[in-house]
């Protein structure tokens, strides 16, 4: 399976976006960690979100290993096309113990975004 014309992209990194950028519609959400992504294309005419996963990961939880559960956070609680409940329950079964609560409170973070602005 290959993305060909994505209408919604999560961009971490400056490189990934530099690279990815063809591949996403002019129309499409993206979520952008103001972190690392400085530079977003002039021509794309993108509906953007952008947030510090990387900041907020390492003020909340001392690692960066969960900012990536931030920015789902914030996609899902922006765009509503997973219960919560569905990730928390993937998150269980998936990740392993000794990350398993610091990544649901990561993803509930994450959510807060979208409510608060922060």
């Amino acid at each position: 399976m290959k993305v060909r014309n994505a209408n919604i992209a999560l961009f971490l990194h400056q490189d990934q976006l530099m690279r990815f950028n063809s591949l996403v519609r002019n129309d499409a959400k993206v979520f952008i960690d103001e972190s690392f992504v400085k530079e977003v294309p002039k021509d794309c005419r993108w509906a953007v979100f952008k947030a510090p996963y990387k900041e907020l990961a390492e003020q909340g939880f001392k690692t960066i290993r969960v900012s990536n559960m931030i920015a789902l956070g914030h996609l899902v609680g922006t765009l509503r096309v997973v219960a919560k409940e569905s990730i928390e329950k993937a998150i269980d079964e998936v990740v392993e113990d000794l990350w398993r609560e610091v990544n649901k409170a990561a993803f509930n973070l994450g959510l807060r975004i979208s409510s608060d602005g922060t």
